[in-house]
């Protein structure tokens, strides 16, 4: 019996798991505009661990530079700050059951008022699972939404960190907003680990089958 139990796991750990997000941070709280140097970015889920960042807020006026930066006024992070570049890490662990998650952010160049640009690279990181450096021209235009897709197979607890790689100090940085992992329906080729699963589950139900017939007779 135990031996179903564990086939019946597996299947359904690599089938499509109920839709739903597990994190989110959108960078609304606080006050924005402010330079952080270490530390909790206060509203947020978020703590400054390495450098520092400008948490900026959109006010809509022509006398802020940043006024294109966050979208209709929103708040977002400038992960190079005004004196340094910055790494920020979640607060909170994120629990990770087996299954199939994605991780979304939207992402811009560093761009202000005056349309002055420039490009910027962030590391995305959750240990053993997802480490991956992003790329952004200001030029190009408004935010782009990144999103990665990754497998959990085993249950774990992480922190996910965003790293600033090639802003220049009081100048430019990437544009960080609307962070979110939720759970994901993989991809049509990962439904085929399904099948070993239900062969193994097939034919523990025959040898047990024919067992009973045995011992009937």
């Amino acid at each position: 019996m135990k031996r179903y139990v564990f086939a019946l796991l597996w299947m359904l750990m690599v089938s499509t798991a109920s839709a739903g997000v597990i994190f989110s941070e959108d960078f609304e709280g606080g006050l924005g505009r402010n330079v952080i140097s270490a530390g909790l970015i206060d509203g947020t889920v978020f703590e400054v661990v390495s450098g520092n960042v400008d948490h900026i807020k959109d006010d809509s006026s022509p006398a802020n530079p940043y006024a294109v930066m966050c979208g209709a006024g929103g708040s977002c992070i400038d992960t190079t700050g005004s004196r340094s570049r910055g790494e920020i890490r979640s607060i909170v662990e994120i629990n990770f059951l087996p299954g199939y998650y994605y991780l979304s952010f939207s992402l811009q160049g560093w761009k202000d008022f005056n349309n002055l640009t420039a490009s910027a690279n962030i590391q995305v990181i959750l240990p053993g699972l997802v480490d991956q450096v992003f790329s952004r021209n200001g030029a190009q235009g408004p935010y782009g939404i990144e999103r990665i897709e990754f497998f959990v197979d085993a249950p774990q607890n992480l922190k996910l960190t965003f790293r600033d790689l090639g802003g220049s100090a009081g100048y430019a940085g990437a544009i960080l907003d609307d962070v979110e992992i939720g759970t994901s329906t993989p991809e049509p080729s990962s439904m085929l680990l399904i099948l070993p699963a239900l062969g193994v589950l097939a034919a523990l139900r025959r040898r047990t089958l024919r067992k009973e017939c045995v011992r009937a007779a």
